[in-house]
């Protein structure tokens, strides 16, 4: 299935739509993981991440990850600050709802250093997706 079938992403838009109805904090750490494995499932994607914004740090935690044992092992808590952050979640990259940072737009070694790379090759192809 591809990312940009607009079926896919309309069953993805229903699973961010549940999360509203969440209640308690045991039910939103089941819900993210179910997410990201849709996500997974759906688009074919081998690791995927969930952050989420933390006010009383003004940081990003790493609360979900679906993936490989060294993924997991290697993001799982981790927290990166708004500074991190904020040169990705610009306009240049916002893509109806969600962020798409392509291939070469940043400079990963030098903009977050220690982060997880998976150990794949990428697409040939301009738009495809390449792990830095």
């Amino acid at each position: 299935m591809s990312p940009h079938d607009p079926e896919a992403l309309s069953r993805l838009r229903g699973f961010l739509e549940v999360t509203r109805v969440v209640r308690s904090e045991e039910e939103l750490g089941e819900l993210l993981a179910s997410i990201a494995k849709s996500i997974s499932e759906s688009l074919g994607f081998a690791t995927v991440v969930v952050h989420l914004y933390r006010p009383a740090w003004d940081d990003f935690e790493v609360t979900t990850v679906h993936g490989s044992p060294e993924a997991v092992a290697r993001l799982a808590g981790d927290a990166r600050g708004r500074d991190v952050w904020e040169p990705l979640l610009g306009e240049r990259f916002a893509r109806r709802g969600a962020y798409h940072v392509p291939h070469g737009a940043i400079d990963w070694e030098t903009h977050a250093p220690g982060s997880y790379i998976p150990a794949m090759d990428g697409g040939a192809g301009p738009d495809d997706w390449h792990p830095l």
